[in-house]
């Protein structure tokens, strides 16, 4: 089952439009962001580690400006940050309704 799902996650990034490649990278950088926070929590007694969160802000844009400047691949990288479900999920669903309207232009 998992390789089927895996095959039709491939196909689609294969044949599919640059929207549908944008939302694979997103959930697949989500579920990646979110099994080293489970895996970091696992192994600290279920408390977040501070390990996790400077991981975090080394792709986030921050408030600091120097962080900003010194770290120019955040600009790109912060959009691919979502820290909850319903987050990744409405802005994912955004990007597939609009980012379809969009690519007709």
């Amino acid at each position: 089952m998992l390789a089927s799902i895996w095959e039709d996650i491939k196909r689609e990034f294969g044949y599919g439009n640059m929207v549908t490649r944008i939302i694979i990278i997103n959930v697949a950088f989500f579920v990646t962001l979110n099994v080293l926070k489970l895996a970091l929590r696992i192994g600290n007694e279920w408390e977040v580690p501070e390990f996790y969160y400077h991981f975090r802000n080394f792709f986030a844009v921050g408030q600091d400006w120097f962080h900003n400047l010194t770290h120019p691949w955040v600009f790109i990288t912060a959009t691919f940050l979502h820290e909850g479900i319903w987050h990744i999920f409405w802005n994912m669903l955004l990007l597939f309704w609009f980012g379809r309207i969009v690519g007709d232009f």
